[in-house]
């Protein structure tokens, strides 16, 4: 005699089995879509932060080149101003060059030549009706 096994049904065990597994590969599909949005996220962050730092980058090499022209630009206004009294010039001659040098450059404003007390010998101003001014020390 031939024992026959009773019948199974092999479909009931695989349907369990068949479901986990799409449910395992959608979350693996989900795990790694959400993984590529973060990695995109970081990336645009990353490339805006570059630009950012870029941005900033010219700014600073900028303002750092204005800053040179000025430092420079005083540097060549600081030795006009030491030659004035270079050769020790008179008052007609200290006059007449600081009238030129007030005249040239635009922003010198006011130059005064004082004596070792600090007391004003004669100034000259930026004006176009009287460029420079006397003033002796008996007038203080």
């Amino acid at each position: 005699m031939i024992d026959a096994a009773p019948a199974t049904n092999d479909t009931a065990p695989a349907l369990p089995r068949r479901a986990a597994r799409r449910w395992r590969r959608a979350l693996l599909w989900g795990l790694l879509v959400a993984l590529l949005a973060v990695a995109q996220t970081l990336l645009v962050l990353l490339a805006l932060n570059y630009e950012a730092t870029r941005v900033q980058d010219r700014a600073e090499a900028v303002a750092a080149a204005a800053a040179a022209e000025v430092r420079q630009s005083l540097a060549r206004s600081m030795q006009s101003l030491q030659s004035l009294l270079w050769n020790d010039p008179s008052a007609v001659q200290w006059r007449r060059d600081a009238g030129d040098l007030v005249h040239t450059r635009s922003q010198i404003l006011r130059i005064e030549r004082r004596d070792a007390a600090f007391a004003s010998l004669s100034r000259c101003r930026r004006h176009t009706w009287r460029r420079c001014s006397r003033r002796s020390h008996a007038s203080r």
